[in-house]
């Protein structure tokens, strides 16, 4: 087995109305996000897609949840992420073109998320290892959210 490198935090977000959307023909569900004691993220992000609300909550659409998120960085696409029963910890992409770095589903689709490595939070940055991403390159990752009430399970 691999040993993978894991890098966890934990984050509140909040439905915000104002910032649903539909943007570049994908329907969004707006939501601020904000650290645990209260402080907002500083990000662009301004919503999820619905595969996003899914990874993020299951088949919920919560007004508010704190969760904490894994990621565990892959050395490649066929490199099997770790398992976490019951949750499912699933396998995204970060490419980074010049200060942006935008997130890619499994089949390698772009999202509408992408970080500015200048203006996004730098412990958000560092907890996606965004900043080790060199220009053009790409890194693949498992991220396994779970609600901050519930012990994060054991990886195997």
């Amino acid at each position: 087995m691999i040993d993978l490198i894991c890098r966890e935090i934990a984050v509140i977000f909040e439905r915000d109305w104002s910032r649903d959307g539909n943007r570049s023909g994908i329907e969004l569900t707006g939501y601020e996000v904000f650290w645990p004691d209260g402080r907002r993220i500083g990000m662009t992000l301004e919503g999820l897609c619905k595969i996003g609300v899914r990874y993020m909550f299951g088949r919920q659409l919560p007004e508010r949840a704190e969760v904490r998120l894994r990621l565990f960085e892959l050395p490649s696409r066929e490199t099997p992420p770790p398992r976490a029963r019951p949750y499912r910890v699933r396998i995204l992409a970060l490419q980074r073109t010049g200060r942006r770095v935008c997130l890619h589903l499994s089949d390698d689709s772009p999202t509408n998320i992408v970080f500015d490595l200048d203006q996004d939070d730098p412990r958000i940055l560092e907890w996606l290892g965004a900043y080790a991403i060199s220009d053009g390159g790409r890194q693949w990752f498992g991220l396994l959210a779970v609600p901050a009430d519930v012990p994060v399970p054991p990886t195997a």
